[in-house]
């Protein structure tokens, strides 16, 4: 794919990442999924909060028209054949092409010249365009999840939202904040905004993450963001009782602004065995790896996977090979903590370990190292597979 190709492609956000890694960069290892789980998270992160970070074009609107632009997210579904277009003419460029059965998604509405159009911003940062309906005889071009409506178009200057004045926080409350924290020593990351909730990560000092609210809960403030794996973490950064702060935060600690409540979750079984499991290979940290060996005091690869699911109630076969065919598929951007991670080659599969959650996997390495955590974007997997 050249340079021109790739601005104007229609690709996966996971596609143009790895492509980007293979045709651009050239790294001495291009078998990294991780750059296109990213992409791909990054991509549907800014898309659900509705890509605040860089403003919308508006539409060109053709001389010839004086319709309104609605503001509606959706996806059309293409019957045939679609032109995608520069402006929401019919005599403009034609910059891209749809196929019968493949689908999009648009984030406003346009009337002009006769038909109805939507529009969404490029991955190259270009509004484009696509008729979805003749207006003069009704004929629709495949399938709009809104059904065609076109209703109340919005006026070009928003009315600004009102400054929300400081509450006092009650526990269980969340405030929707981004930021930045910089970890001073040591941070755990948990699965609940409680001390008591399981530990799915760990933060040293120095590291620095962003994050998209906060929460008030246990005598904590909290940070929390949506990890990798889908799945939303929480760290305590504030003691509220003694005044205590775990690192520096780009807002200066402030809870204020309007609050909502946030649901409560109950836990899965599959997510409770999944912690036990992290729970138990944690507890093998710094052991020794020694080729053949199943524990408890020392592990190879596939003999510390066998020994912490066989204390979790699940039996595994005892290569790593054999493990690779239990359970069923999953994609790294489905990883889930429990998953099992596997390394293979021409030969089959050499090396497993276990995914803990926050883009980290635990394993034992080789002979001369220990069981260890680390992320797993440092050394990638193949393939990976669920068990639970």
């Amino acid at each position: 794919m050249t340079a021109n190709e790739y601005m104007h492609s229609y690709e996966s956000a996971y596609n143009l990442g790895m492509i980007w890694l293979n045709n651009f960069e050239r790294p001495a290892n291009r078998n990294q999924p991780a750059r296109g789980q990213q992409a791909q998270y990054w991509y549907q992160y800014f898309q659900n909060h509705g890509g605040t970070t860089a403003p919308v074009e508006q539409p060109t609107q053709p001389s010839t028209s004086s319709d309104g632009v609605m503001q509606q997210r959706g996806t059309f579904r293409v019957a045939y054949g679609l032109n995608v277009r520069q402006a929401p003419s019919t005599s403009a460029a034609i910059v891209a092409k749809y196929s019968g059965g493949q689908s999009f998604t648009y984030d406003s509405k346009v009337v002009s010249n006769g038909y109805l159009w939507v529009s969404y911003m490029s991955y190259s940062g270009a509004r484009r365009y696509v008729a979805i309906k003749n207006l003069s005889n009704g004929q629709t071009f495949g399938t709009d999840s809104n059904n065609f409506s076109y209703n109340n178009p919005t006026p070009s200057t928003p009315t600004p939202t009102p400054t929300p004045q400081p509450t006092t926080p009650t526990d269980g409350t969340t405030m929707q904040q981004r930021g930045t924290f910089r970890v001073a020593y040591g941070l755990n990351i948990r699965q609940a905004p409680s001390t008591s909730a399981a530990i799915m990560a760990q933060y040293s000092g120095g590291q620095s993450f962003t994050y998209d609210s906060k929460v008030v809960a246990n005598g904590y403030l909290w940070v929390s963001y949506m990890s990798y794996s889908g799945a939303r973490r929480y760290a305590a950064i504030k003691n509220l009782s003694t005044g205590q702060t775990f690192g520096t935060d780009s807002n200066n600690f402030s809870f204020n602004g309007m609050s909502v409540t946030t649901p409560t979750q109950t836990p899965t079984t599959q997510g409770s065995k999944a912690e036990q499991i992290i729970s138990l290979a944690r507890q093998q940290i710094g052991k020794p790896y020694v080729y053949g060996a199943t524990g408890p005091n020392s592990f190879d690869c596939s003999g510390l996977v066998q020994y912490v699911y066989r204390q979790a109630g699940i039996n595994l076969p005892r290569t790593a090979a054999q493990q690779s065919t239990r359970g069923y598929s999953v994609s790294f951007s489905n990883l889930q903590p429990g998953d099992l991670l596997f390394w293979s080659n021409s030969r089959g599969v050499y090396h497993v370990g276990i995914y803990t959650g926050n883009g980290n996997t635990l394993f034992a390495p080789q002979p001369g190292q220990t069981v260890k955590e680390q992320p797993m974007r440092y050394w990638m997997p193949s393939f990976a597979r669920r068990v639970l």
